[in-house]
């Protein structure tokens, strides 16, 4: 039995208990407060907290997950992983203990064929239901083994939800005397634990009483990869089908094989397991950058292009990797096969940068021996380190292998610290627990009190009465001045933050108080968040106030929201209606749109959107809102967009002859109160969708002022008015094309005197080998040099090496002899970092590094 069977049989087994199948989701979850979907659950958390009605009380999924938090243990123990998949199932107020603990033992020994007893199972030490249930299900007491809260009791933080686990283990057997006393829950490797039942039945108050819930839920996990490695009885979960064709692949490409050095195993297990979530992320849409999941998956295959060259991968090889990878699993995941040339592109690109960027890490520390702070100095400071490793990143044995080399010392203690600073926040990006509480604080407060009226669509300030305080996600009364808290309004004119508007900001004041909103939000349906700071007085549960939006600032993020639509409909009169909206973000005054779209812009044609968008502005075409059944809206021809949730009630958004959209945002009510947009930027954010960044409104008017000033300047520099800008421009253009022409047939002159008086400076095998230093030369002239060479010399060859622009440019010919170019070239080009090629006649190629062409003979001659 091999993975794709254990994941299709969990599936039909749990389906035959009356689960409904639903389709695991994307690693970008849709909840705001987490980085990646980090398990089974995550997609759920909306029917548990009562939030959202379910499909079906009996759920059944394999959810693709993806945690960083301890990767630095990926590839070094047996066992952690990047990116996994969670085999769960799970129930919404339906069945309980009884049922998953029978069920999860029908599986395991019945479709999994596991003997009863090599089964053992950890409970919690008060849980005597699940004990007796054990028991009754075939599992003798000696092993079922009783945990403290700390192992076997699953809370989402100090109030809300939680309830007893219980584990299953796999006892693998006894391989040496030590493990024959070992139980499952210790550190040793006899049992390995590969199904987690999480009974919640309990609400914990404030005072850590537990009340019983009403409903009950059960909540299942198993991973994929350790039940595949029990199954397929492999030492670790790297031997089994869903790493080892990876691995395998690694091996044609390396020269080194798995398991022939056991200290470079570690290398093709990163590799394997990076592999797999690089794939992932970019079949999800997340492309390389320096934040957030960009900055992961930038991370990601950084750090496995540097295993790569501890195992002879010294040119670019995770692109052909990832598409295997994307090959042998499409029938699974199918967008996989979908995003193919996507990823290959993302990781090729991506490759070619690191190699720059690796540079930059031994330029960095070349840096830190040199500079003044650390002559004399022994010990290389533990934020240089660390910053090489977090940023760069460089693994940590590479900077202490160099720190070695050199006779040096760093502050292991000091590094181990900013790790785990860095390591906490990425478990508090995580945020499982910690978002989980305060969304189960917030539906039981809903409960409660109501919800949160809003009325800013027509009222920009409203008396209203303070209902809920919240301090680091716990209710309190009170609050003083100067503490920053969350308040929730019987009713408001705050927009939240929500389908890419950002939210409102404004003051509520009370007769005692003054509280500045900074943030407005709306976490779980109905409850709306004011964060912020009580600038003075002390706020109560119960105060009347009035609450007062900035109207300079929602007015310009009504100027940018209409702009969106605008922008929209442009560019499906443009290139047509198959535009669709795939993002977007809206300040005040500033907006980006992303769309749908294979093909490049250029300029021109941008400059016909933004003129169009103008025009519409000129137009003064009215923007009205109506409110209509959600199939009405529809048969209206109003646009509605992918993932958008919508209630039977819609708001729909006309622009006069121009558009009409479903949305919930604020808008200008005539498109002249926008002034003008201004495109600012065009780019291309994943495959196939394309984002622009424009302006609005008084931002838009300041952008173009500034160009216009800009355009002053030039022209005043170049004695010409702005109209003929451009082509005083083409004319200094052809000047310095020609003065360059010049300037290469004077060096061209001035390298022919010197090769009529060179002699050889070596012999090759008994051939003499000329060589010339040139200055500012490119190829195309040294490949003129060395025709000039060929004239003067009858054997032999010629070294030519020029610096230009930062760059070092070489080419070795052979004029006749027994000598190849391309040999003599190898001999330095990968120590110097030179790419390119050639032939036994001539070799050319380049070097980001400044190499002296004496450095270069020296290497010859070694």
């Amino acid at each position: 039995m091999d993975s794709k069977e254990i994941r299709e049989g969990f599936l039909e087994f749990f389906e035959s208990k009356g689960h409904l199948r639903l389709k695991g989701s994307s690693l970008v979850p849709q909840d705001p407060t987490l980085l990646f979907t980090v398990a089974g659950m995550v997609p759920l958390k909306g029917y548990f907290l009562g939030e959202e009605a379910p499909p079906s009380a009996r759920i059944t999924s394999v959810q693709k997950c993806l945690r960083t938090n301890d990767i630095e243990n990926v590839g070094v123990t047996k066992r952690h992983h990047t990116f996994f998949e969670m085999l769960g199932n799970f129930s919404i107020g339906d069945y309980f203990k009884e049922d998953a603990i029978r069920w999860a033992l029908e599986f395991s020994t019945e479709f999994l064929r596991l003997p009863v007893a090599k089964l053992w199972v950890t409970i919690f030490k008060d849980d005597a239901e699940a004990r007796d249930i054990w028991k009754k299900v075939g599992i003798p007491e000696e092993r079922i083994v009783p945990l403290g809260e700390e192992d076997n009791f699953w809370t989402m933080g100090s109030m809300g939800p939680c309830g007893p686990c219980s584990e299953i283990y796999f006892d693998r057997g006894i391989k040496i005397p030590e493990e024959e006393n070992e139980l499952p829950g210790g550190n040793g490797e006899r049992f390995l634990e590969f199904w987690n039942l999480v009974f919640t039945q309990f609400d914990r108050q404030s005072d850590g009483s537990l009340l019983p819930l009403p409903r009950k839920n059960i909540d299942t996990g198993m991973g994929l990869e350790r039940i595949t490695s029990i199954i397929e009885d492999s030492d670790t979960d790297f031997e089994t089908d869903l790493f080892l064709p990876i691995i395998r692949d690694i091996e044609k490409l390396s020269t080194v094989y798995y398991h022939s050095d056991y200290s470079k195993d570690r290398y093709f297990k990163a590799i394997a397991d990076h592999v797999r979530a690089i794939a992932f992320l970019i079949s999800d849409g997340i492309v390389p950058s320096n934040e957030k999941r960009g900055y992961v998956l930038r991370r990601l295959i950084r750090r496995a292009e540097l295993f790569g060259r501890n195992i002879g991968l010294n040119q670019p090889f995770l692109n052909n990797l990832a598409v295997s990878f994307a090959d042998n699993f499409k029938d699974i995941y199918s967008e996989l096969s979908l995003a193919k040339e996507d990823i290959k592109r993302v990781v090729i690109d991506e490759e070619k940068r690191f190699g720059s960027t690796l540079n930059s890490g031994f330029d960095f520390f070349k840096d830190i021996l040199e500079s003044p702070m650390n002559k004399g100095s022994r010990e290389i400071p533990a934020e240089s380190v660390f910053y090489l490793y977090d940023t760069l990143g460089f693994p940590l044995e590479l900077s202490m292998m160099l720190i070695e080399e050199h006779g040096l010392l760093f502050d292991r203690v000091k590094f181990d610290k900013l790790l785990e600073s860095q390591r906490e926040k990425a478990r508090r990006s995580i945020g499982v627990k910690d978002s989980f509480n305060e969304r189960a604080v917030l539906a039981n407060l809903k409960q409660e009190i109501g919800t949160s009226e809003f009325v800013g669509y027509n009222d920009l300030s409203c008396k209203a009465k303070i209902i809920a305080i919240l301090k680091n996600g716990e209710l309190v009364n009170e609050s003083s001045s100067g503490e920053k808290v969350e308040i929730i309004l019987d009713k408001t004119p705050f927009y939240p933050e929500k389908g890419g508007q950002m939210s409102d900001t404004g003051q509520i004041i009370g007769d005692s108080f003054e509280f500045s909103v900074f943030d407005t939000q709306i976490p779980i349906e109905g409850l709306i968040v004011h964060s912020g700071t009580v600038l003075k007085g002390t706020i109560k549960v119960g105060d009347e106030c009035i609450a007062q939006v900035d109207v300079l600032r929602r007015s310009a993020i009504k100027r940018a929201h209409t702009s969106t639509h605008i922008l929209q409909a442009v560019l499906r009169d443009v290139f047509g209606s198959d535009i669709h909206q795939q993002g977007s973000e809206v300040k005040p005054d500033e907006f980006r749109f992303d769309f749908n779209f294979t093909e490049t812009i250029s300029q021109n044609v941008l400059f016909t959107i933004e003129k169009k968008m103008n025009e519409i502005l000129l137009e003064s075409r009215s923007v009205s809102v109506k409110e209509m059944d959600l199939n009405e809206a529809k048969g209206s021809g109003a646009l509605a967009f992918f993932e958008e949730k919508y209630g039977d009630k819609v708001r729909v958004v006309e622009v006069e002859g121009v558009s009409k959209e479903l949305c919930g945002g604020t808008h200008i009510s005539n498109t002249s109160q926008i002034g003008s947009v201004a495109i600012t930027s065009f780019r291309t954010v994943a495959s196939g969708v394309k984002r622009i960044e424009a302006l609005s409104g008084e931002k838009a008017y300041n952008y173009f002022s500034k160009e216009r000033e800009s355009l002053g300047k030039i022209a005043d520099e170049l004695n010409v008015n702005e109209e003929s800008i451009t082509n005083k421009i083409k004319e200094l253009l052809l000047e310095e094309k020609e003065l360059q022409r010049r300037t290469r047939e004077i060096l061209l002159k001035l390298a022919e005197i010197k090769i009529e008086s060179m002699s050889p400076v070596t012999l090759i095998g008994g051939v003499p080998l000329y060589s010339l230093e040139l200055e500012e030369i490119g190829l195309d002239e040294m490949r003129k040099v060395f025709d000039i060479a060929k004239k003067h010399f009858d054997k032999g060859a010629v070294l030519l090496s020029s610096l230009m622009n930062g760059k070092t440019f070489s080419l070795v010919g052979r004029i006749d002899g027994n000598v190849s170019a391309i040999e003599l070239f190898k001999k330095f080009s990968e120590r110097f970092g030179f790419k390119g090629g050639g032939n036994d006649r001539i070799a050319q190629g380049s070097s980001d590094k400044r190499v002296p062409l004496e450095t270069i003979l020296k290497v010859i001659d070694g």
